[in-house]
């Protein structure tokens, strides 16, 4: 049997198993390491929440813009069907107050 990086080396069980000063390091380390894990995936989780609240944002606001569009459309054809109701209605109607006068038609000039 013999040693490997401070530790003792089963060569039946292949492992290196770490004597108490190193435990205590290794452990130190992966405590560390979990944490900085932790922190890693806390900030990972909070970017995914900001980008998420970013584009929950810009559909609201395309929803918005493409309702305002409808209404704009909407009113843009009502004026316009308004203005050709208006026209139309001033054409075929009779001005008021005007009279139909029968024009007897023209008799023949006097021989002169």
């Amino acid at each position: 049997l013999g040693r490997a990086s401070g530790g003792v080396y089963s060569a039946l069980e292949g492992n290196c198993h770490a004597t108490d000063g190193e435990s205590a390091m290794s452990d130190e380390r992966s405590a560390h390491e979990s944490s900085g894990h932790d922190a890693q995936q806390e900030l990972e989780h909070k970017a995914l929440r900001n980008v998420r609240g970013l584009i929950d944002r810009m559909e609201a606001d395309e929803l918005a813009k493409s309702r305002s569009q409808k209404k704009v459309a909407v009113a843009l054809v009502a004026a316009v069907a308004a203005l050709i109701a208006v026209i139309v209605f001033g054409l075929t109607r009779a001005p008021q107050g005007a009279r139909e006068v029968a024009v007897p038609p023209a008799s023949k000039a006097p021989a002169r």
